[in-house]
Parts: structure tokens; C-alpha cells; sequence
């Protein structure tokens, strides 16, 4: 583990390296568009090309500073996740072990089993495990909603590395509607309006600015894509010999805080980040996905920047359009006898019975409740 110091010097480094990314491109020019409009075609076509995708995931997580400086580990997450290809659309988590702690590293570990899955009309979840390394119970506790639960998805979308891909990259800024990534990085997107006022101008509306360029980055050419939004700005370093698939990112988001007259952006404040892929398997000829993604969190205030959380995933075990995913895949099927929790209505249910039976209950809920 780097001593706080120099690990401050290593953050103040990478964001040498995302200014140096974020200079000025190439903006609105005719060989700008046309690059972007070939990148877009590729990428669509991997898009296309995927009905699901299944693959383990070892998520590796360093929270904040300890008491006694440098970044304590917080949590390990092993799961299996079946995603349809959409952001936001079809999947089922399955987190077969997950490992947490508090950040300051002095309790025990926690350990937790549990499911999450999510068909298109209902999300389901299931815990079947709780306790330490030691001592485990089995246990059967459920919850069921007409929604995506939306800090769920995105939770879990980073620590089983989903959204580190063009099938599952989204952004989290309020009111996204997570495109697919051909969209995210069209340049002839509609305008979006911000909920929040920016400090100064009130509440606005403006059109996301995308511009692309080529970029030399570690001795090779690269799709230097960069998108201005009214939250973030966002830098893709995108590979042509992949696909154009993502090998690296960088973010900065603009900090909203509580002000008196109300939630306000503060352009004196930012939560930066970036995120480097480190191979690509193709499980189906054209169609790539990461091997492993190394990502830190970086956070600026009165000049200084401290790392403040960095993670890593690995993937096995990929592969796209298998022929066991079926429509019943992504609900959970609850065991007899336990007690699920009904999001929308606030009540609590004991669900038995056969898959099918038990969606038909949980719809019929759902629709109550609506």
C-alpha cells in the first residue's frame, strides 16, 4: 500500500493525464463527425449482435481513508450475472459471496448471499445467507416491485463491472435514461433539461456536446471520444481494432449540494474518476468484453485532490447468446415459506408454489398497487 503522500502525488499524476485527455478536440468538424459516425456503426453492430450476456465477476473494493492513512479494503463481491444487452433492460445478479466491512477496517467482515433480478414488467430479490466467515445462516427473505430498484441497478452495475462495457455503460447523473452507448455518443442527440439550477444561470436546458478525435495512448491509436453533458464531462478512449469498444474512460461530475434556495451545482467542485480495461475476451466473432477493469475515484476540494476509493473487476467464464436463457432467467424463484416484501404496497407476503404461479401473484400485486 503507497503512503498517503504518495499516493496523493500518483492521484495529482492521473489528473495531469485527464486534462491533457480533455484538451480541445476536434469539436464540430466534418472529419470529427465522420470518425464518430464509423465508430458508431461498429458499435451498433456489437450492440445488435448480443441477445445476452452471462459471466462471473470478482469485484475488489478500497473504501476511503483509514484512521491511520491509506485506503482500507471494504469489500469483495463474487457473483454471476445474465444480462439481455440493454442498459436498464432484462438481467439477474446473482452474488454468490459478499464480503464487506466498515471503511475504517476495524470490524469483522460481513458475509451476505442474495439475488436480484429484474424481467422487464418485475424485479425480484432474494437473500438466502447472512453472518460472518464463521458462522452462517440460511435464510429466506424477499422483495418484489413493478420497478427497477434504480440505486440497486447502478450499485450493482459497477461492482459486477457491467457498465465498464458498450452494452452496459450509463450514466448516473439525474434523469438519465441509460442509452445504449451508439446513442450516448451520437452527436445529434436532443437536448435534455437539468433538474437542478447551475450556480448562477438557474435552470437550463442544453444539447450534450460530443467530439472525436485520434488519440496516441500507450504506443497505440485510439478514438479520443469526448461528451460534455450538463453534469459530467466524459473522455472514451475507444479501440478500433476492438470494435471500437471502450479501453478507458475519464469523468468528471460537477458537485450538487443542498443551498438554501434549493439543490445547486457548484462548478468549484468535482468528483473525478477514470477507468482503464486491461484486455478483451470475444466470446462470438465481433463482439468483445472485457478481461479485468481497474477503476480509482478521485475528489478535488480547496485545490488539493485525494484518492478516495479505487476497485477492480475480473471477469470468466463469458458468453454471449447462450442457449439457456430464457425468459424465466430473469425471475427469481422464491423457496416455500418465504416472507417477501412488497415494495409498492408495503405489505409482506409468503409466496409458494411454481415460478409461473408466483409471477402471476406478484403481477397481481404489482397491478394493485399501480
Amino acid at each position: 500500500m503507497l503512503p498517503k503522500s504518495i499516493s496523493v502525488i500518483v492521484a495529482t499524476a492521473a489528473l495531469v493525464l485527464f486534462n491533457r485527455l480533455a484538451a480541445p478536440a476536434d469539436a464540430n468538424s466534418s472529419r470529427g463527425n465522420k470518425l464518430l459516425s464509423v465508430a458508431i456503426r461498429a458499435i451498433r453492430g456489437q450492440e445488435d449482435a448480443v441477445r445476452s450476456i452471462c459471466y462471473r465477476s470478482n469485484y475488489i473494493a478500497y473504501g476511503v481513508y483509514g484512521k491511520k492513512g491509506g485506503l482500507v479494503l471494504s469489500e469483495k463481491l463474487t457473483a454471476k450475472s445474465i444480462y439481455d444487452g440493454l442498459p436498464r433492460g432484462r438481467y439477474r445478479i446473482e452474488v454468490l459471496r459478499d464480503n464487506a466491512r466498515w471503511t475504517d477496517g476495524l470490524s469483522p467482515f460481513t458475509v451476505n448471499i442474495y439475488a436480484y433480478a429484474y424481467n422487464g414488467r418485475v424485479s425480484t430479490y432474494l437473500k438466502t445467507g447472512s453472518g460472518t466467515a464463521q458462522k452462517m445462516a440460511s435464510i429466506a427473505l424477499g422483495a418484489v416491485s413493478g420497478r427497477i430498484p434504480r440505486a440497486v441497478a447502478l450499485g450493482l452495475y459497477r461492482q459486477t463491472g457491467w457498465n465498464t462495457s458498450i452494452f452496459g455503460f450509463t450514466s448516473n447523473h439525474p434523469g438519465s435514461r441509460h442509452p445504449r452507448f451508439s446513442a450516448y455518443i451520437n452527436p445529434t442527440q436532443k437536448s435534455v433539461r437539468l433538474k437542478y439550477p447551475v450556480e448562477g444561470e438557474g435552470a437550463v436546458q442544453r444539447v450534450p456536446t460530443v467530439r472525436a478525435s485520434w488519440e496516441v495512448w500507450h504506443h497505440k491509436r485510439y478514438l479520443r471520444v469526448v461528451r460534455i453533458g450538463i453534469l459530467a464531462t466524459r473522455i472514451f478512449l475507444l479501440d478500433p481494432r476492438k470494435a471500437y469498444s471502450i479501453s478507458a474512460y475519464r469523468a468528471t461530475d460537477w458537485a450538487v449540494e443542498n443551498a438554501a434556495g434549493g439543490p445547486t451545482i457548484r462548478p468549484q467542485g468535482f468528483v473525478e474518476g477514470k477507468l482503464d480495461v486491461d484486455g478483451f475476451y470475444q466470446p462470438v466473432p465481433g463482439v468483445f468484453f472485457p478481461q479485468s477493469v481497474r477503476a480509482a475515484g478521485f475528489a478535488r476540494e480547496g485545490g488539493k485532490v485525494t484518492e478516495v476509493a479505487k476497485w477492480s473487476v475480473a471477469f470468466s467464464r463469458v458468453q454471449v447468446n447462450g442457449p439457456a436463457v430464457t425468459g424465466d432467467t430473469y425471475l427469481i424463484a422464491f423457496p416455500r415459506g418465504a416472507v417477501v416484501h412488497d415494495i409498492d404496497t408495503g405489505q409482506s407476503l409468503q409466496i409458494g408454489g411454481t415460478t409461473q404461479q408466483q409471477l402471476r401473484e406478484i403481477e397481481r400485486a404489482v397491478r394493485a398497487a399501480r
